[in-house]
C-alpha cells in the first residue's frame, strides 16, 4: 500500500505548500477578492440597467404593435367605406345619365309641342282675321269654361 501513502504525502505536501502561498499573499488574495465581489455587484447592476432598459423596449413596442393594427383596422374600414361611396358614385352616375336621357326626350317633346302651340296660335289667329273679315268677330256664342286645375299631389 506504498500507493495510498503516496499520495496521502504529496497531498499534505501540496496543502502545506498552498497553506504557506495563502499565508505570504493574503493581502493580494483579499485584493483581488474584493475587486472581484466589486465588478459582479457593478456586472449585475449593469445587467439589471439593461433588463429595465429593454422591458420599457418591449413594452414601447407592444404599445406600436396595437396602434400599428389599430391603423390598420382603421386603414381597412376606411377602404371599404371608400369603396362603398365609389359604388354608390357610380350608380348616381347611372341614375344621372337615365335621368338626362329622360329630360333630353322630354325637351324634345316639348320643343315638338312648342311648334305645335305656335302652329295652332297662328291657325287661331288667322281664324280670327278670317271672322274679322266677314264680320262674325266676336263670336255671338259664349267660349267654354277652362277645366279646373289638376293638383298633382292628389293624383295616384
Amino acid at each position: 500500500m506504498k500507493a495510498p501513502k503516496n499520495i496521502k504525502e504529496k497531498a499534505g505536501h501540496l496543502l502545506k505548500q498552498t497553506s504557506n502561498f495563502l499565508a505570504n499573499n493574503i493581502k493580494s488574495i483579499y485584493a483581488i477578492l474584493i475587486t472581484s465581489i466589486l465588478f459582479l455587484g457593478w456586472n449585475l447592476k449593469q445587467q439589471a440597467d439593461y433588463s429595465v432598459l429593454f422591458l420599457e423596449i418591449e413594452k414601447s413596442y407592444i404599445e406600436l404593435e396595437g396602434n400599428y393594427k389599430l391603423a390598420v383596422r382603421v386603414n381597412k374600414e376606411q377602404s371599404d367605406f371608400i369603396d362603398f361611396q365609389g359604388e354608390i358614385n357610380h350608380n348616381l352616375r347611372k341614375i344621372n345619365g337615365k335621368h338626362e336621357d329622360t329630360i333630353g326626350r322630354a325637351g324634345d317633346a316639348i320643343q315638338g309641342l312648342s311648334v305645335e302651340l305656335e302652329f295652332q296660335k297662328a291657325m287661331v289667329q288667322k281664324l280670327v282675321e278670317y271672322l274679322k273679315s266677314i264680320k262674325e268677330w266676336p263670336p255671338k256664342i259664349s267660349p267654354p269654361q277652362r277645366p279646373e286645375p289638376v293638383d298633382p299631389d292628389k293624383i295616384i
